[in-house]
């Protein structure tokens, strides 16, 4: 993996984290998170991140 993709993949995964905690503390809904991540993806296009079930399941 390149050195960009990798910084994607980690952007990507640490923004996961900072939604996934939003989401267990209440602050979005499931339907925002769901959203959010997308949103992410689009946006970083993590190569390993676009393998993961929606919600990390």
């Amino acid at each position: 993996m390149e050195k960009k993709q990798a910084e994607k993949e980690m952007d990507y995964r640490i923004g996961k984290i900072v939604l996934a905690t939003m989401l267990s503390e209440g602050l979005l809904s499931i339907e925002e998170y769901d959203s959010a991540r997308e949103h992410l993806m689009n946006k970083l296009k993590p190569l390993i991140g676009s393998l993961e079930p929606p919600h990390g399941e």
